[in-house]
């Protein structure tokens, strides 16, 4: 449906609707900002993710590589077997990404995303269109 900006007659009426439109467009602005840092925030954490995952992996492969030698002691057995345990336990919960975004999850997130950016469109065409009815109308 074509904006019919012909009905604004006056100027405050332009400004009433330029004031409106601009806040929409506002908030559009922020949401936008917020999803880019989400996604940044992401990022970090994926890589910090990563960085433990590759010290957990360290941990135990030193750990295996130590209860593997034949004169460890009882107590510094018992200490790798417990640290190896916890290691693993660790290796599982940063390997388990079943609390990460669904594939719904990441396809709504998608249209949010495409239809944020056709109303930030939409809302800075409707304010030229009402700008350049405004400039039109005697002062």
């Amino acid at each position: 449906m074509p904006i019919d900006v012909n009905e604004l007659t006056t100027r405050p009426e332009c400004e009433e609707v330029v004031s409106s439109l601009e806040a929409e467009l506002a908030g559009y602005q922020i949401q936008t900002n917020n999803l880019g840092l989400s996604e940044t925030r992401s990022a970090h954490s994926d890589a910090s993710r990563a960085k433990r995952l590759a010290d957990v992996e360290a941990d135990i492969e030193f750990y295996g590589y130590g209860l593997a030698k034949p004169d460890l002691s009882p107590e510094r057995r018992e200490e790798y077997e417990i640290k190896l345990r916890k290691a693993n336990d660790l290796r599982d919960n940063l390997t388990d990404r079943r609390g990460s975004q669904k594939p719904a999850q990441r396809v709504l997130a998608a249209v949010n995303a495409e239809q944020s950016a056709a109303q930030v469109t939409v809302l800075n065409n409707a304010l030229a269109l009402v700008r350049n009815r405004r400039d039109s109308l005697p002062a």
